[in-house]
């Protein structure tokens, strides 16, 4: 992690320190910095109620927040962009599951993380 990128992440949680103090309005920030709480949250394995707890605001607020995040990271599904992470994800399965000398019984791990990326593709490709 770079210095900026850790004085972003102290900044962001100086303000959810604020908030559960009472210093700052989750409402009165701006949504870029709404997002980064939340997901910030999230990442702590906090529910929704949690956080809507912690941010004082309600359910709902955050799942619009959580709605519109997940909006804004959604990539999508063309034919090439398919197949070229389906390729990535072979390479990395029969990459991480072969080991320099394959002891027995290491082509079945091969064959079920192959099939598991066959499904992801077939449910990409439907779309």
């Amino acid at each position: 992690m770079d210095n900026d990128s850790s004085k972003e992440e102290l900044s962001v949680l100086q303000v959810i320190q604020d908030i559960k103090n009472g210093l700052q309005r989750f409402t009165d920030l701006d949504d870029p910095i709404r997002k980064e709480i939340v997901s910030i949250l999230r990442g702590e394995g906090y529910s929704q109620t949690n956080i809507a707890q912690i941010l004082r605001v309600s359910d709902k607020t955050i799942y619009r927040i959580i709605k519109a995040t997940k909006k804004d990271n959604q990539i999508s599904s063309s034919p090439e962009f398919v197949k070229e992470t389906v390729g990535e994800m072979c390479r990395l399965a029969y990459q991480q599951r072969l080991p320099r000398k394959a002891p027995d019984g290491a082509s079945f791990g091969i064959i079920s993380s192959s099939l598991g990326v066959l499904d992801i593709y077939r449910q990409l490709h439907k779309r």
